[in-house]
């Protein structure tokens, strides 16, 4: 039995099933516990045992955890198809004058965006502060604002909206894949 815990990010960028699918074919007879969680709360299961693998957005601190970097990714801006911004320059001054729908996250997630576009020029309006992605989504294609998201996001945009190239923002969206360094010991020696 394996136990792994995920962000939605990892399913979104389709590193967990296409892992799972992986670990099915070399052994069709393991049983896969799956937990979704937060970042946070995967780590604690994982220094507690109950998890084998996490797939986070942060690599946790600490020097019992193995952490490996799986997969980082670009943010982009999210804006309504029909919107003046869909086609001008994503300049500082037009970036600041955006309405923006913020998706909630950790504190230090939170505060890495507004440092990243505070050195790219700008101060997001927040005009609405949302749960997920998807919210976001549909907030835009009405027309409410912008949002910054990881670029997997794109495959889930309505047709009204448009993901762009937001390159001043330097902002990724990472995946780590966290087990315990006891748990990765007793990994590596039974191959």
């Amino acid at each position: 039995r394996i136990a792994v815990g995920f962000v939605g990010t990892a399913l979104a960028t389709g590193v967990l099933p296409g892992a799972l699918r992986a670990l099915r074919a070399r052994h069709p007879d393991i049983a896969i516990g799956l937990r979704h969680a937060t970042s946070e709360v995967q780590v604690a299961l994982v220094r507690a045992g109950e998890l084998d693998v996490a797939l986070t957005h942060a690599r946790p601190t600490g020097r019992d955890l193995d952490a490996t970097r799986v997969l980082e990714q670009p943010y982009r801006l999210a804006v309504a198809r029909g919107s003046a911004l869909a086609k001008k320059p994503l300049v500082p001054r037009v970036l600041g004058d955006a309405p923006w729908i913020a998706v909630r996250a950790s504190e230090r997630t939170r505060a890495r965006w507004i440092d990243a576009c505070a050195a790219a020029g700008f101060v997001p309006q927040v005009a609405v502060e949302v749960a997920d992605y998807a919210s976001a989504l549909a907030l835009v294609d009405a027309g409410v604002g912008v949002a910054a998201l990881p670029a997997s996001q794109a495959a889930f945009a309505p047709r009204g909206v448009v993901m762009r190239a937001l390159d001043q923002l330097e902002l990724s969206s990472e995946l780590w894949a966290v087990r315990s360094e006891e748990h990765t010991s007793e990994l590596q020696s039974h191959h």
